[in-house]
């Protein structure tokens, strides 16, 4: 339960601060506190990509365990994460200046079934 309210929280939160995510830039503006992640800027996207530090202060702020929530979703398979790696959280990902830092990666399958589901 505490893992899809989390989610869907920081969806909400996601979608409040879409500005601050890599191909979501406003032209010209720079976000005043940084760079959130990569959400692609398409009808199709199909995850969305957190710096780590970023998601979990979010999680935090909004009142979660950041390690508690991030193992949950792991093991609920809502992450993409790298196989090799079985307790990493994250997995790279190509920006727009082809930098690939590590990411925590959420699914947009299931961010659909948690908003689906309010």
């Amino acid at each position: 339960m505490g893992a899809k309210r989390a989610l869907r929280d920081v969806i909400g939160w996601a979608h409040s601060n879409q500005a601050t995510f890599h191909q979501r830039l406003l032209l010209g503006a720079a976000p005043r506190h940084g760079l959130s992640g990569q959400w692609l800027k398409r009808p199709d996207w199909d995850s969305i990509a957190f710096y780590p530090l970023v998601l979990k202060d979010v999680l935090r702020e909004l009142g979660y365990e950041p390690e508690a929530i991030l193992y949950e979703w792991k093991t609920r398979e809502w992450l993409d994460t790298r196989p090799d790696r079985r307790k990493a959280y994250t997995k790279q990902v190509t920006l727009p200046d082809g930098s690939r830092p590590y990411m925590i990666v959420i699914q947009r399958k299931f961010i659909d079934e948690a908003e689906a589901e309010c």
